[in-house]
């Protein structure tokens, strides 16, 4: 049987949720607040509550309790009941590929602004790199773009000023609207 540790928590909230709407339990199994080990306890005394059918192999007839019950609560019940604990080499490897996909490759967001700047790529050539980068994640939307070439550049364009002793470009400030004489 699979340790609460290895359980997929979603996964197992998700067929309690499957398991609550059948109707079959006066209480519902509650989800809310409630330890994983506590609910994977909870999810097979449900699922092993439900009366069985009759027979076996081919004869095999489902009670109507049974009927009610989705066939993915009974397959994560299995899941559990005959999976086994990863051992120490898998829980390693597990870690190895779990930190290697969160890093994305190539340089940082910040690294490509100010290497585009220093080489005087257009906004252009900045408006296609980094929807290409925020288009591998995903992230369609534009305007989400925009805005963060403009943060990336923005910091981009204070470090080139630290290296070279200068001062940052910096916006325009707004002018104030000229009063009327007095007369």
């Amino acid at each position: 049987m699979l340790s609460p540790q290895f359980v997929n928590g979603k996964d197992l909230r998700v067929e309690i949720g499957n398991l609550n709407k059948t109707g079959l339990f006066p209480e519902k199994i509650k989800t809310v607040g409630v330890k994983k080990e506590a609910l994977q306890e909870a999810f097979l005394k449900g699922v092993e509550s439900v009366p069985q059918g009759k027979g076996e192999g081919d004869d095999y007839v489902a009670s109507e309790e049974e009927k009610k019950v989705p066939d993915s609560v009974f397959k994560f019940y299995n899941s559990i009941v005959q999976g086994t604990d990863p051992t120490p080499e898998e829980i390693a490897e597990m870690e190895k590929e779990k930190k290697t996909k969160t890093r994305p490759s190539g340089p940082s967001n910040e690294q490509m602004a100010y290497d585009m700047l220093k080489a005087g790529k257009s906004d252009d050539d900045f408006t296609k790199a980094f929807t290409a980068r925020y288009g591998e994640r995903g992230q369609k939307d534009a305007e989400f773009v925009k805005k963060r070439i403009a943060i990336y550049k923005k910091i981009a364009e204070k470090r080139i000023a630290t290296e070279t002793g200068t001062p940052a470009p910096t916006e325009a400030p707004e002018e104030a609207p000229e009063e009327a004489p007095a007369e």
